[in-house]
């Protein structure tokens, strides 16, 4: 017993360092009594990212002890995007002079400008070694150029001058995009390393909160939240179970993410936030654990349903075509795959709609109504014939 919890002390302890160097930088960054200007405050800091970096380095050298390393190497990286983020407050107090919604403590006076580029020099010469030491002693040298090079590139969009939601919506979700494609270049990469690799994005996101934001902003962040829960737990060793778990609730800011796309966007109404929900659905059936058909089912139900309301609002020319389309589809989808659910809602809606545009047709004598069914009819005769050619379908 006493052996044990002996070997458990280092790895307590490495906590408890990591704990107070943490606490020391956020109380750092919390002194209102301090006399130090914003330079200082922003120098100091910056004294205090490389002395960790420091230590972690020669923890890693002289020591050789790989797991003090990681985890001071890994807080070092982590605050070098905080380095960027005051960098970046400079920047946009130069240029823009905005007031900003943001607590005292957290506000910065810009120095002048020849000051401010040699902060700049400085800044990205140190953050160089560091992030390059900290995805080092995570990761094979290859794979910790590759990350440390993206992460660098993401710290530096802090130095835009922009608070624009849209400006910030197109970071963020390029951000995103540029850290999965690097996660694809170096497969393999350990939770850890992802971790730091999306701190960039993270701290992106929690200071464009400070700002007035649209829906398009939480539509990105929705898609985001949704492709790390969906992606994060399928590469880890976990339960598959579990693993369902998380893609059955990644389906959440999913369809947030459509419907803040619905407000961000008048065009887009709420068939066609029907029918994109529907289509992400299907499409995610085909990549789940297990339990595709239920994504299949639900796709196609809400696919079905999305045209209810143009029962009362009136078909236009392209909802009378998509309205015959995508149920046609999702029959051929539920007979292919021999799903009973997908084929019975594309059938039955297919139908029901088929027959009120006839209905239509006849009533309001539209020429060009008929001409349309005539060929989407021809096609459904075809399709009908294919499906003849073979027998049942499994639920």
């Amino acid at each position: 017993m006493a052996s044990n919890g002996l070997s458990a002390l280092p790895r307590i302890l490495r906590w408890v360092g990591a704990v107070a160097l943490l606490a020391s930088g956020v109380s750092f960054m919390l002194e209102g009594w301090t006399h130090l200007n914003s330079v200082e405050k922003y120098s100091a800091f910056f004294g205090f990212s490389l002395a960790v970096a420091g230590i972690g380095w020669s923890c890693r050298r002289f020591l050789g002890d790989e797991t003090g390393a990681k985890m001071l190497l890994g807080i070092a990286g982590a605050a070098a995007t905080v380095n960027f983020v005051q960098l970046g407050a400079f920047f946009y107090a130069s240029i823009s002079g905005a007031p900003v919604a943001l607590p005292e403590f957290l506000q910065l006076q810009a120095p002048e400008w020849k000051s401010l580029i040699l902060l700049t020099v400085v800044t990205i010469a140190g953050s160089v070694p560091i992030l390059w030491s900290a995805f080092r002693a995570l990761e094979p040298a290859a794979r910790a150029d590759t990350l440390a090079a993206t992460s660098l590139l993401l710290n530096s969009a802090f130095l835009l001058p922009t608070r624009e939601s849209d400006h910030m919506a197109a970071l963020v979700l390029g951000g995103a995009l540029l850290t999965s494609h690097a996660f694809k270049r170096v497969s393999g990469t350990g939770l850890m390393t992802k971790l730091l690799a999306l701190v960039p994005i993270a701290v992106l996101a929690g200071r464009s909160l400070f700002y007035p934001v649209d829906h398009l902003f939480y539509a990105c962040i929705s898609f985001i939240a949704f492709a790390l829960m969906f992606t994060l737990p399928r590469r880890l060793e976990t339960d598959r179970s579990l693993k369902a778990l998380f893609e059955t609730s990644s389906c959440v800011p999913l369809i947030a993410g459509w419907i803040n796309v619905n407000l961000a966007y008048t065009w887009i109404g709420g068939l066609e936030t029907f029918l994109l929900i529907s289509a992400s659905l299907l499409a995610l059936s085909f990549f789940v654990t297990y339990e595709g058909h239920l994504y299949r089912s639900a796709a196609s139900v809400l696919g079905a349903l999305a045209f209810v309301p143009e029962f009362v609002s009136g078909f236009e020319l392209r909802t009378i075509v998509l309205s015959l389309l995508v149920p046609a589809g999702f029959a051929v989808l539920g007979y292919a795959r021999r799903e009973r659910c997908p084929f019975v809602a594309g059938v039955s809606a297919g139908s029901l709609l088929l027959l009120h545009h006839l209905w239509n047709a006849v009533r309001l004598h539209e020429l060009n109504l008929w001409f349309i069914l005539g060929v989407i009819g021809v096609i459904i005769v075809i399709v009908a014939t294919i499906i003849e050619k073979k027998r049942g379908v499994r639920s």
